[in-house]
């Protein structure tokens, strides 16, 4: 199935997240500014969503992370980390993609 997934761009500039060189394999999560994300890393890609489930609000805490699923503590929906869809609990809606770029080892975010 494939998603459409929101994403948050809104043409504002770019902020810094992290240096890349900071962000493990795997999934984590990361506060900017007065929000947070998940970061995604697979080799020298990114997936970066949104932490705000899209069911009720809820941001979602770090330790929502379980491997690369993330269970919402609010109604346990879940959602694949990798793509951001959906898994099971909800009715399919996907976690909301944040524009990212690489550049000189850096990791921003357009939010």
């Amino acid at each position: 199935m494939t998603m459409n997934h929101p994403v948050i761009n809104h043409n504002k500039p770019w902020i810094k997240l992290i240096d890349v060189a900071e962000v493990k394999q795997g999934a984590s999560r990361f506060n900017y500014a007065d929000k947070a994300c998940f970061v995604v890393r697979d080799g020298e890609a990114f997936q970066v969503f949104d932490s705000i489930c899209p069911h009720k609000a809820v941001n979602m805490p770090c330790d929502a992370i379980e491997g690369m699923t993330l269970v919402c503590p609010m109604h346990s929906w879940r959602f694949n980390l990798e793509t951001g869809e959906c898994l099971e609990n909800g009715n399919f809606t996907p976690l909301t993609r944040i524009k990212h770029k690489v550049e000189g080892g850096v990791l921003y975010l357009s939010v």
